[in-house]
C-alpha cells in the first residue's frame, strides 16, 4: 500500500509540475498552436528565468516553490489558445507513458556529470571558470537550470528527471495531437505516426534520455514545422525559437543546421513578416545565455570551436588548450579508441594512428554500428514498412 500511495503522490506531483511550466507557456500560444508547444514554450520561459537567478543571487527552495506556483497560477487564470484536447486524453496519454519514468533506471551518464552540474546551479549562484574545478562541467548542458528548480523540499534531488520525462512526453503528445485532434494531409500524418512509432518503440526507458536525444525529440518538431507548416511565418519563427533551444540542451544540435537551411532554401521560407516580437526576444535571449554561458565555464565564446577561444593571457580562467584536448577524448571516445579491450581486432596503442586512414572504422562498427546504429535503423524501417502496409491496406478499401 505504501509503494502504491508514493506512486499516486509522485503522479500528483508530476502533474503539478507539468501544469506549472505549461502555465509559463501559455503567454506565447496562439490559435494555431498545439497543445504540447506550450510545455517547450514555458521550459524556455524558465531556462532564462533560472539563468538571470543563476547569476545574481543564487536559487534555493523557496525561489524554486515561487517559481512553481507562480506557473500554476498562469495555467489556471490564462485562457487557452491553443488547438483544444481534452484533459481525459492528456491525462490517458500521461498515463500510458508514465512507466517510462518510474521503472526505468536513469541515464548511465547521470551520476557521471549530469547531477554535478545540476548540483553545482542549485547551491551556488555563478562562478566563473567552474571548469577550472572540474572537467565533468565542461559539457553541462543549460538545460541543468530547469532541472535546479526542481531540488524542492523533503524531496531534495528525487524529481530532478522530470523536464527530461516532459520533453518526451510533449513530443509524442504534440504528434498524437496531429494524428486525432487535426486535420492533417496523408503524408504529414505518415511522419507524424513514424515519429511516434520511433519514440515509443526505441525510447521507452529513462536510461535512453541523454540529452543529445532530448535534443532530437525536439529536432523533430522543428522538421514538422519548418517542411509542413512553412507558408505560416510564425510557425516557422517558432522552429527556430526549438532548434536554438535545443542547442542550448546539446550543441551537436548544430549538426542538424545545414539539413534546415536547406529545407528553408527550398521552401522559399520567408520569416520576417507578422512575427511576435516576444519570439524574436525569446531567440536573443537564448543565444545571449548560450555564448555568455559558455564564456563564464570556459573563456570561450562557443566552447565545441576552440577558434572563439581567448587566451589565457587576456582571460585568467580560459580553458583553451582544455578544450583541445578535451575535443581529442570525445573525438576518440566516438570512434571506439577506449573500447578496444572488448574488442576481437588487434589493438592499437597509439591513438593518433588509430584516429589516421579510417583505422578506427572497423572498431567503430564493432561497438556502435550495430548496438546503436543498426538497432534504430530497423525500428525506422520497420515502421515505415508498417505505415505504409497499413495506408495501403487503407486505400483498397
Amino acid at each position: 500500500m505504501g509503494l502504491i500511495l508514493k506512486t499516486a503522490f509522485f503522479l500528483v506531483v508530476s502533474i503539478l509540475y507539468f501544469w506549472s511550466v505549461v502555465g509559463y507557456g501559455k503567454t506565447l500560444t496562439n490559435k494555431n498552436s498545439i497543445y504540447f508547444e506550450n510545455y517547450l514554450n514555458g521550459s524556455i520561459i524558465i531556462l532564462i528565468f533560472s539563468y538571470i537567478i543563476y547569476l545574481t543571487i543564487g536559487t534555493s527552495l523557496t525561489i524554486n516553490l515561487i517559481i512553481i506556483f507562480i506557473g500554476l497560477i498562469l495555467f489556471f487564470l490564462k485562457k487557452e489558445k491553443a488547438k483544444s484536447i481534452t484533459n481525459k486524453s492528456i491525462f490517458l496519454l500521461l498515463l500510458s507513458v508514465f512507466s517510462v519514468l518510474i521503472i526505468s533506471k536513469t541515464h548511465e551518464d547521470f551520476n557521471g556529470y549530469h547531477y554535478f552540474t545540476i548540483f553545482e546551479i542549485f547551491n551556488h549562484n555563478l562562478r566563473i571558470g567552474v571548469t577550472n574545478l572540474n572537467e565533468r562541467f565542461f559539457h553541462s548542458s543549460l538545460l541543468a537550470l530547469n532541472q535546479s528548480f526542481l531540488v524542492l523540499p523533503y524531496l531534495d534531488f528525487k524529481l530532478v528527471h522530470l523536464p527530461s520525462f516532459f520533453i518526451y512526453f510533449s513530443v509524442i503528445g504534440y504528434f498524437f495531437s496531429i494524428l486525432f485532434f487535426r486535420k492533417a494531409k496523408s503524408n504529414e500524418i505518415f511522419y507524424s505516426l513514424l515519429c511516434l512509432l520511433i519514440m515509443i518503440i526505441k525510447f521507452n526507458r529513462l536510461s535512453e534520455f541523454g540529452y543529445d536525444y532530448l535534443t532530437q525529440f525536439i529536432l523533430l518538431i522543428v522538421f514538422h514545422k519548418i517542411y509542413y507548416l512553412h507558408t505560416d511565418s510564425d510557425e516557422v519563427i517558432k522552429a527556430i525559437l526549438y532548434f536554438v533551444f535545443t542547442i542550448l540542451i546539446k550543441p551537436v544540435s548544430l549538426l542538424f543546421a545545414p539539413i534546415l537551411i536547406f529545407i528553408v532554401y527550398k521552401k522559399g521560407i520567408l520569416i520576417f513578416k507578422n512575427i511576435s516580437k516576444l519570439r524574436y526576444l525569446l531567440i536573443y535571449s537564448l543565444l545571449i545565455i548560450l555564448f555568455s554561458s559558455s564564456f563564464f565555464k570556459t573563456g570561450c565564446l562557443f566552447y565545441p570551436l576552440k577558434q572563439t577561444c581567448f587566451s589565457v593571457e587576456n582571460i585568467s580562467w580560459s580553458e583553451i588548450e582544455l578544450v583541445k584536448k578535451h575535443s581529442n577524448i570525445v573525438s576518440s571516445w566516438a570512434k571506439g579508441y577506449y573500447a578496444q579491450d572488448k574488442s576481437e581486432y588487434n589493438k592499437i596503442y597509439n591513438e593518433e594512428l588509430f584516429n589516421q586512414n579510417f583505422n578506427w572504422l572497423k572498431y567503430w562498427i564493432e561497438f556502435h554500428f550495430f548496438y546503436k546504429v543498426f538497432e534504430f535503423l530497423l525500428i525506422i524501417f520497420g515502421s515505415i514498412i508498417l505505415i505504409y502496409f497499413y495506408f495501403d491496406k487503407d486505400k483498397s478499401y
